[in-house]
Protein backbone atom coordinates (compact mmCIF):
# COMPACT_ATOMS: atom_id res chain seq x y z
CA UNK A 1 0.00 0.00 0.00
CA UNK A 2 1.50 2.93 -1.13
CA UNK A 3 0.80 6.41 1.35
CA UNK A 4 1.57 9.76 -0.63
CA UNK A 5 0.75 13.46 -0.63
CA UNK A 6 0.74 13.24 -4.54
CA UNK A 7 -3.06 13.33 -6.02
CA UNK A 8 -1.84 12.76 -9.82
CA UNK A 9 -3.06 10.01 -12.27
CA UNK A 10 0.42 8.87 -13.01
CA UNK A 11 1.21 8.14 -9.39
CA UNK A 12 -2.01 5.85 -9.31
CA UNK A 13 -0.53 4.58 -12.87
CA UNK A 14 2.74 4.25 -11.53
CA UNK A 15 1.53 2.44 -8.66
CA UNK A 16 -0.71 -0.12 -10.49
CA UNK A 17 2.19 -0.91 -12.99
CA UNK A 18 4.20 -1.57 -9.57
CA UNK A 19 1.81 -4.13 -8.46
CA UNK A 20 0.70 -1.95 -5.70
CA UNK A 21 -2.59 -3.00 -3.66
CA UNK A 22 -3.57 0.56 -3.00
CA UNK A 23 -3.00 4.27 -2.74
CA UNK A 24 -3.62 6.00 0.05
CA UNK A 25 -3.49 9.91 0.05
CA UNK A 26 -2.24 11.88 2.84
CA UNK A 27 -3.27 13.55 4.94
CA UNK A 28 -5.93 10.51 5.60
CA UNK A 29 -8.80 9.93 8.12
CA UNK A 30 -9.59 6.51 9.92
CA UNK A 31 -12.32 6.45 7.29
CA UNK A 32 -9.89 6.85 4.22
CA UNK A 33 -7.15 4.52 6.18
CA UNK A 34 -9.87 1.64 6.39
CA UNK A 35 -11.07 2.11 3.09
CA UNK A 36 -7.61 1.25 1.56
CA UNK A 37 -6.65 -1.23 3.88
CA UNK A 38 -9.89 -3.17 2.78
CA UNK A 39 -9.58 -3.12 -0.61
CA UNK A 40 -5.95 -4.36 0.12
CA UNK A 41 -7.12 -7.60 1.79
CA UNK A 42 -10.14 -8.06 -0.34
CA UNK A 43 -9.28 -7.36 -3.64
CA UNK A 44 -11.57 -9.31 -5.67
CA UNK A 45 -14.51 -7.15 -4.06
CA UNK A 46 -12.60 -4.12 -5.25
CA UNK A 47 -13.78 -2.05 -8.07
CA UNK A 48 -11.00 -2.19 -10.94
CA UNK A 49 -12.75 1.41 -12.18
CA UNK A 50 -15.96 3.42 -13.39
CA UNK A 51 -18.30 1.27 -15.32
CA UNK A 52 -18.47 2.63 -18.94
CA UNK A 53 -21.65 4.87 -19.44
CA UNK A 54 -23.22 2.35 -21.62
CA UNK A 55 -22.78 -0.16 -18.97
CA UNK A 56 -24.11 1.98 -16.09
CA UNK A 57 -27.31 3.56 -18.19
CA UNK A 58 -28.81 0.52 -18.21
CA UNK A 59 -28.67 -0.24 -14.58
CA UNK A 60 -31.52 2.90 -13.77
CA UNK A 61 -34.95 2.65 -15.10
CA UNK A 62 -35.87 6.22 -17.30
CA UNK A 63 -38.19 6.76 -14.86
CA UNK A 64 -35.55 7.44 -12.41
CA UNK A 65 -32.91 9.28 -14.29
CA UNK A 66 -32.62 13.37 -12.92
CA UNK A 67 -33.74 12.16 -9.10
CA UNK A 68 -31.08 13.61 -6.81
CA UNK A 69 -28.84 11.61 -4.56
CA UNK A 70 -26.83 13.09 -1.68
CA UNK A 71 -23.77 11.17 -1.48
CA UNK A 72 -21.52 11.84 2.00
CA UNK A 73 -18.09 10.30 1.71
CA UNK A 74 -15.32 11.70 2.70
CA UNK A 75 -12.49 9.62 1.29
CA UNK A 76 -12.20 11.35 -2.13
CA UNK A 77 -11.37 7.92 -4.26
CA UNK A 78 -14.73 6.98 -3.44
CA UNK A 79 -16.37 9.73 -3.94
CA UNK A 80 -15.09 9.77 -7.63
CA UNK A 81 -16.29 6.32 -7.98
CA UNK A 82 -19.46 6.37 -6.94
CA UNK A 83 -20.48 10.08 -8.09
CA UNK A 84 -19.10 8.57 -11.46
CA UNK A 85 -21.31 5.67 -11.63
CA UNK A 86 -24.45 7.60 -10.56
CA UNK A 87 -24.15 10.37 -12.88
CA UNK A 88 -23.43 7.94 -15.70
CA UNK A 89 -26.99 6.66 -14.85
CA UNK A 90 -28.59 9.43 -15.11
CA UNK A 91 -28.97 10.60 -11.84
CA UNK A 92 -28.00 13.69 -10.19
CA UNK A 93 -25.29 13.57 -7.11
CA UNK A 94 -24.62 16.05 -4.59
CA UNK A 95 -21.63 15.38 -2.77
CA UNK A 96 -20.61 15.93 1.38
CA UNK A 97 -17.59 15.72 3.13
CA UNK A 98 -18.54 15.08 6.51
CA UNK A 99 -21.56 14.28 8.46
CA UNK A 100 -22.07 18.13 9.52
CA UNK A 101 -22.76 19.16 5.82
CA UNK A 102 -24.45 15.69 4.73
CA UNK A 103 -26.88 16.64 7.95
CA UNK A 104 -27.03 20.92 6.34
CA UNK A 105 -27.44 19.69 2.99
CA UNK A 106 -30.22 16.65 3.68
CA UNK A 107 -32.38 19.78 5.30
CA UNK A 108 -31.88 22.05 2.40
CA UNK A 109 -32.00 19.66 -0.42
CA UNK A 110 -34.71 17.42 -1.78
CA UNK A 111 -33.06 14.04 -1.87
CA UNK A 112 -34.52 10.94 -3.45
CA UNK A 113 -32.02 8.94 -1.75
CA UNK A 114 -29.26 9.67 0.66
CA UNK A 115 -25.87 7.23 0.21
CA UNK A 116 -24.15 7.90 3.66
CA UNK A 117 -20.59 6.64 4.81
CA UNK A 118 -20.57 5.77 8.54
CA UNK A 119 -17.04 6.78 9.70
CA UNK A 120 -16.50 10.47 8.71
CA UNK A 121 -14.93 13.51 10.44
CA UNK A 122 -16.98 16.30 12.32
CA UNK A 123 -20.36 14.02 12.64
CA UNK A 124 -19.85 10.40 11.94
CA UNK A 125 -22.38 8.63 9.65
CA UNK A 126 -24.50 6.94 12.58
CA UNK A 127 -25.34 10.58 14.26
CA UNK A 128 -25.97 12.09 10.91
CA UNK A 129 -29.06 9.47 10.09
CA UNK A 130 -30.05 10.38 13.58
CA UNK A 131 -30.30 14.13 13.21
CA UNK A 132 -31.83 13.60 9.63
CA UNK A 133 -34.44 11.21 10.91
CA UNK A 134 -35.18 13.81 13.72
CA UNK A 135 -35.19 16.54 11.93
CA UNK A 136 -36.89 15.36 8.26
CA UNK A 137 -38.75 12.16 9.18
CA UNK A 138 -38.74 8.59 7.48
CA UNK A 139 -39.39 10.35 4.15
CA UNK A 140 -35.65 10.00 2.27
CA UNK A 141 -34.31 6.46 2.05
CA UNK A 142 -30.76 6.50 4.08
CA UNK A 143 -28.29 3.72 3.13
CA UNK A 144 -25.80 3.06 4.97
CA UNK A 145 -21.87 2.77 3.01
CA UNK A 146 -19.51 0.92 5.67
CA UNK A 147 -16.01 -0.94 5.35
CA UNK A 148 -17.33 -2.42 8.48
CA UNK A 149 -19.53 -5.29 7.68
CA UNK A 150 -20.31 -7.64 10.94
CA UNK A 151 -24.37 -7.75 11.82
CA UNK A 152 -23.28 -5.29 15.02
CA UNK A 153 -22.42 -2.77 12.65
CA UNK A 154 -25.70 -3.16 10.71
CA UNK A 155 -27.73 -3.74 13.30
CA UNK A 156 -26.19 -0.03 14.28
CA UNK A 157 -26.83 1.29 11.15
CA UNK A 158 -30.63 0.43 11.11
CA UNK A 159 -30.78 1.75 14.91
CA UNK A 160 -29.51 5.16 13.98
CA UNK A 161 -32.95 4.76 11.47
CA UNK A 162 -30.83 4.15 7.69
CA UNK A 163 -32.95 1.47 5.37
CA UNK A 164 -29.78 -0.69 4.04
CA UNK A 165 -26.78 -1.68 4.00
CA UNK A 166 -23.52 -1.09 1.64
CA UNK A 167 -20.41 -2.80 2.52
CA UNK A 168 -17.38 -1.07 1.13
CA UNK A 169 -15.47 -1.41 -1.59
CA UNK A 170 -19.00 -0.68 -2.90
CA UNK A 171 -19.88 -3.57 -6.19
CA UNK A 172 -21.12 -1.53 -8.51
CA UNK A 173 -24.22 -3.78 -9.03
CA UNK A 174 -25.31 -4.70 -5.76
CA UNK A 175 -25.17 -0.19 -5.46
CA UNK A 176 -27.37 -0.07 -8.37
CA UNK A 177 -29.73 -2.72 -6.90
CA UNK A 178 -29.70 -1.37 -3.85
CA UNK A 179 -30.49 2.13 -5.55
CA UNK A 180 -33.51 0.91 -7.41
CA UNK A 181 -35.07 -0.86 -4.60
CA UNK A 182 -35.32 2.34 -2.48
CA UNK A 183 -36.09 4.47 -5.39
CA UNK A 184 -38.80 2.18 -5.90
CA UNK A 185 -40.77 4.00 -3.59
CA UNK A 186 -40.29 1.37 -0.48
CA UNK A 187 -41.60 3.08 2.59
CA UNK A 188 -38.88 3.39 4.68
CA UNK A 189 -39.92 1.76 8.32
CA UNK A 190 -41.54 -1.12 6.39
CA UNK A 191 -38.84 -1.70 4.92
CA UNK A 192 -36.60 -1.58 7.50
CA UNK A 193 -38.67 -3.97 9.29
CA UNK A 194 -37.93 -6.42 6.15
CA UNK A 195 -34.63 -5.81 5.78
CA UNK A 196 -32.41 -9.01 5.61
CA UNK A 197 -28.69 -9.08 5.65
Amino acid sequence: MLITGQDSRQIWSQAREAGVGGVLLKPFTDSTLLDCVNAVLHPQAAHEGPLLPQEAAWQVPERFRGRRILLAEDNPVNQEVVVELLRESGLLVDTADDGRQAVDMALAGDYALILMDVQMPVLDGLAAAREIRQRLGDGVPIVAMTANAFAEDRAACIEAGMNDHLPKPVDPQRLFRTLLRWLGGVPAQAAADNTRY
